[in-house]
């Protein structure tokens, strides 16, 4: 769904992170977190069951971490 360029986007600012990937390896984790992982997708039915300010906010804060130097 998303173009190559956006999931590279994602990847760097840490918002797709592939467990058991080596190149993760350097994630700080709790011990024992990796056996309570459970994701959770976000979707267009997440997104609109939010009130709009929520919505607003994660959008926010969605473009600051997509921000590059």
């Amino acid at each position: 769904m998303l173009s190559d360029a956006g999931r590279a986007a994602l990847i760097r600012s840490r918002l797709i992170v592939r467990f058991g990937d080596p190149e993760e390896a350097d994630l700080d984790m709790p011990d024992g977190a990796a056996s309570i992982l459970r994701l959770i997708p976000l979707s267009a039915a997440l997104l609109a069951a939010t009130d709009r300010q929520k919505k607003a906010l994660f959008t926010e804060r969605w473009r600051a971490n997509l921000r590059t130097e």
